[in-house]
C-alpha cells in the first residue's frame, strides 16, 4: 500500500491534547502504518506537534518527549521514530521551528 522504502512519514499531533490522548492517537496512526508495511520495512517517522502558540512550552516539551519515547518503545521493531520532534506554531511558516523541520526533512 505504501512505498515505504523511500518514505518519511510525518505524524502530526496537537499540543492541546493530554499526553494520554497524544499517545492514543499516535498509536492508532502508527498501528495503521505498521499494518500497511511490507515485511522487513522500517520507515522513518518524524513527530510534529502543532499549537505551540497556545501551550506552555516549558510544560509541553517534557510531555511531548514522554509521548515520543512511549511510541518509540511501542513500535521500535516496526518503524524508526526519530527522537527529534518539533513543537510548531503552524501559522508562522518562517519560525525557527518550521525552518528546523524543513531542514531536518
Amino acid at each position: 500500500f505504501f512505498d515505504e522504502s523511500n518514505s518519511l512519514f510525518l505524524l502530526l499531533l496537537s499540543a492541546l491534547l493530554k499526553k494520554a490522548e497524544m499517545i492514543r492517537q499516535g498509536r492508532r496512526w502508527l498501528g495503521f502504518l505498521r499494518a500497511s508495511l511490507r515485511s522487513g520495512a522500517s520507515p522513518v517517522v518524524v513527530i510534529a506537534v502543532s499549537r505551540a502558540d497556545v501551550c506552555d512550552r516549558q510544560q509541553a516539551l517534557p510531555a511531548i518527549q514522554e509521548v515520543v519515547t512511549e511510541l518509540q518503545l511501542m513500535f521500535q521493531s516496526h518503524v524508526n521514530i526519530q527522537s527529534r520532534f518539533f513543537l510548531l506554531d503552524c501559522r508562522k511558516s518562517q519560525s525557527t521551528e518550521m525552518v528546523q523541520l524543513r531542514d531536518f526533512l
